[in-house]
C-alpha cells in the first residue's frame, strides 16, 4: 500500500494544470496572426471622375417628413444649384519634349489619380508612389543599422545569423565576468526630409479629356505658369494634333488652320472619350501591344481587363494601308496568353476638307470641338482566340 501511495504521481499544480499546460501554449503559438488591414480602395476611389455629385435625399413611404426634406433640398437646388467642378481649377503644364502634360502640385496629383485614375508617377510603375516607398526604405534602413530587421536576400541573412550568434558569445561571456557596463547615449538622429522628385504625366489624350470633355484642368506652359496655355479648345485641339506626329510637325500660322481628320491624337482621343463615357477606366496598353487597356472598376483591384486596338476605317480609301492577318493574330496571341479579351475598335474618319478651304470655311468647327467629333463613329468588336480543347461541345 505504501509502495503504491509513494509510485503515484503527484497532484497537480499551480504551473501543470491542465487548462494552462504545454498544450494551451501550443495552441497560442498555432493561433494565426492578425493581418495587417491594407487601404480601403472602395473608399479612396469611391468617385470616378474629379466631379462633385450632389444627390437628392432619398425618399421613404414609412417616414412622411423625408418628402418635406426631398422638396426643400430640390428646390435649393433649383433656385441655386451646386457647382460640380472644384473652385480652383487643376493646373497642368504642357511639355513639348515629352508629348504630354504634368501635374506637379501633390494635391492635384492624389486628385486626379485616386477619382479616375489619370496619369502616371514618373518615377512608379503607375500610381505615384516614390515619396511614400523612399521614406520606407529609409525607415528599413535605419532599423537595419540598429539590428532589428534582417537583410532580404539569402546572403544578407545568412550573415545576419552568424553575426546574431557572435553578439551571443560576447553577450554570454560578458555574463560570465559579471561586469556590467552602462549602455551608451545615443541621441536620435533627425528623420531627414525627403524632397519629392516625382510628378504625374498626363497623356494628351487625358489632359484634352480633363479640359475639354470635364472643364477641370487648366493647361500652361513652364515659361508662363500664371495664365492658361488658350482659353479656346480648338486652338488646344490644334497644338496636340501637331504635337502627336513624330516628329512633331510646326505650330500652325493660319488663324483657322486645316486639322486632318485621322491625326494620332484625333483617332486616339475619339476612342479615349468613347470608353471614357461607357464608364470604363483607360489606361496606356503599351504593355500588352495595344492602344489601350479597359478596366471595369480600378486598375488597383485585381479584376480582368480587356485590351483595346484602334483601327481607323476611311469613307474614302486613302492614306495608309489596312494590316494583315499576321498582325492581327500576333496580338490576339498575346493577349490569349494573359487571358484578356482584345476590344477591336473601328473608327470610322470622316473625308478630309478641300485644301483650299480652311476648318471654320468647311463647317468642321462649326459647332466647336464637339462638332468636329460627332463626325467620327465608333463600332466595337470583340476577338477571342478559339481553342479546340476549350471548345468540344
Amino acid at each position: 500500500m505504501a509502495a503504491a501511495v509513494a509510485d503515484a504521481p503527484p497532484p497537480p499544480g499551480p504551473t501543470e494544470n491542465p487548462a494552462n499546460g504545454p498544450s494551451a501554449s501550443a495552441a497560442e503559438q498555432k493561433k494565426p496572426r492578425p493581418r495587417k488591414r491594407g487601404p480601403n480602395y472602395a473608399q479612396i476611389h469611391a468617385k470616378p471622375l474629379p466631379l462633385e455629385v450632389h444627390p437628392l435625399p432619398a425618399f421613404h413611404p414609412s417616414h412622411p417628413l423625408s418628402l418635406l426634406h426631398l422638396c426643400y433640398v430640390y428646390l435649393q437646388q433649383l433656385i441655386s444649384p451646386p457647382s460640380s467642378h472644384p473652385a480652383t481649377p487643376y493646373a497642368g503644364y504642357f511639355s513639348p519634349e515629352t508629348r504630354s502634360v504634368h501635374v506637379t502640385d501633390p494635391a492635384t496629383v492624389r486628385a486626379l489619380w485616386e477619382m479616375g485614375f489619370f496619369g502616371k508617377g514618373t518615377l512608379s510603375r503607375s500610381e505615384p508612389s516614390w515619396l511614400e516607398r523612399e521614406k520606407a526604405r529609409l525607415l528599413a534602413e535605419k532599423a537595419k543599422r540598429k539590428g532589428g530587421v534582417k537583410g532580404g536576400t539569402a546572403e544578407e541573412a545568412t550573415m545576419a545569423r552568424r553575426e546574431e550568434r557572435r553578439l551571443f558569445k560576447l553577450e554570454r561571456a560578458r555574463a560570465e565576468r559579471e561586469r556590467i557596463e552602462l549602455p551608451e547615449i545615443h541621441e536620435p538622429e533627425p528623420d531627414p526630409l525627403i524632397e519629392n522628385q516625382e510628378h504625374l504625366q498626363l497623356t494628351l489624350e487625358e489632359a484634352f479629356f480633363l479640359s475639354f470633355g470635364l472643364g477641370v484642368l487648366s493647361i500652361r506652359t513652364a515659361a508662363d505658369p500664371s495664365r492658361p496655355l488658350s482659353n479656346n479648345t480648338s486652338d488646344l485641339l490644334t497644338l496636340f494634333s501637331q504635337s502627336s506626329y513624330f516628329p512633331p510637325r510646326p505650330a500652325p500660322t493660319l488663324p483657322s488652320p486645316i486639322i486632318d481628320p485621322d491625326s494620332p491624337f484625333l483617332l486616339n482621343y475619339v476612342t479615349y472619350h468613347h470608353f471614357r463615357s461607357l464608364g470604363w477606366v483607360v489606361r496606356p496598353g503599351v504593355k500588352f501591344a495595344v492602344d489601350y487597356l479597359l478596366y471595369n472598376r480600378d486598375p488597383s483591384s485585381r479584376t480582368r481587363n480587356s485590351p483595346s486596338l484602334s483601327c481607323p476605317q476611311h469613307e474614302r480609301k486613302r492614306f495608309t494601308e489596312m494590316q494583315d492577318w499576321w498582325w492581327l493574330h500576333c496580338v490576339n496571341r498575346v493577349q490569349s496568353q494573359v487571358r484578356k479579351s482584345l476590344v477591336l475598335c473601328y473608327v470610322d474618319v470622316p473625308p478630309p476638307p478641300p485644301p483650299a478651304v480652311s476648318a471654320v470655311e468647311n463647317g468642321a468647327l462649326e459647332g466647336g470641338v464637339g462638332g468636329l467629333l460627332k463626325g467620327y463613329k465608333v463600332r466595337e468588336f470583340v476577338l477571342r482566340r478559339w481553342l479546340a480543347n476549350r471548345s468540344r461541345d
